[in-house]
């Protein structure tokens, strides 16, 4: 298969007392340049890609606020995510479905990090059922992709700063790697497929646990973050890589033939013996186009 694509994500449905949230913030918050399916809104920002976002659980209290929230519920059994699977796999591509944005990530868009972080020491109950509620909607919507006949499952969570996690190795596995875990489990005994999981900047501490719950290829390996090579000695038996160039620095400040050095350097080393989706992850715009040439040139011819 010599190709990559991802079909649309499987279709939520608005409930109607979402709807009517929907409008009045609509009406309320005219500043605010969208509302997503749950509930969150996007204020644009002076700088490219980045928003403020409206957490609308900010201000909750209490668990029955919470079981009180209009989620959003995924369409069963659609057949044109189906017929969209079955006409790319006919044309010979490998197919992805996006589940993205997965329980911390959603988590804190909804709560708030400051708050959601705080919950996790003072408000364990709220935090609980607030991750077990987003980890019920995104695995029946990966249950769906697996369904429909997707290749791979790919899932984002960042919890990595440049430096460090978000949070200490042991909030991660007590919060997150279970139900991750348990995700992975139930989507794998449905479907053979790839579990690619996103996460920026570093997270060196927890990679052995991902290998260990049953993903197959983390992205993007920001060299800024993570020394590639030293993760393909470690983990080049169970992991696959997909990213790995320096979108920050050698893409951004590097010459054209400093970009075409470093792309081969890493499709010898990282590349060895496979496991390498070599890759640019974040092509801001301040990345020079000539970089932009070299690199594809270089991947084309080398």
């Amino acid at each position: 298969m010599s190709h990559l694509t991802c079909p649309a994500d499987a279709v939520y449905l608005p409930t109607e007392e979402y709807l009517s949230a929907y409008k009045n913030a609509e009406n309320n918050l005219q500043q605010i340049f969208r509302v997503d399916e749950w509930g969150i809104g996007y204020e644009p920002c002076s700088t490219f890609h980045f928003t403020h976002m409206k957490h609308p659980m900010e201000n909750y209290g209490t668990v029955n606020e919470l079981l009180n929230y209009p989620f959003p519920r995924v369409e069963k059994n659609n057949p044109a995510l189906k017929n969209e699977v079955k006409r790319l796999k006919e044309q010979d591509y490998y197919v992805m479905g996006n589940v993205v944005s997965f329980i911390f990530e959603k988590a804190w868009h909804l709560r708030g990090i400051e708050s959601l972080l705080i919950d996790f020491y003072e408000n364990e109950e709220f935090a609980a059922v607030l991750l077990d509620r987003i980890l019920e909607i995104k695995t029946e919507m990966a249950l769906e992709l697996v369904k429909a006949g997707v290749d791979q499952i790919n899932l984002g969570d960042d919890i990595g700063t440049q430096k460090s996690m978000i949070m200490r190795p042991e909030m991660w596995r007590k919060w997150i790697k279970p139900r991750l875990a348990g995700f992975i489990s139930s989507i794998k005994a449905k479907g053979k497929v790839n579990i690619f999981y996103h996460s920026d900047g570093c997270i060196e501490p927890v990679i052995n646990d991902l290998t260990e719950i049953g993903v197959d290829i983390l992205n993007p390996v920001q060299p800024e973050c993570m020394n590639p090579f030293v993760l393909k000695e470690q983990f080049g038996h169970v992991l696959s890589f997909w990213g790995v160039m320096g979108c920050q620095s050698t893409m951004r400040f590097g010459t054209a033939a400093q970009v075409e050095s470093e792309t081969k350097k890493y499709i010898d080393r990282v590349g060895e013996n496979g496991g390498l989706v070599l890759g640019l992850m974040s092509v801001e715009p301040d990345i020079p186009w000539e970089n932009i040439i070299a690199f594809f040139n270089t991947v084309e011819n080398y």
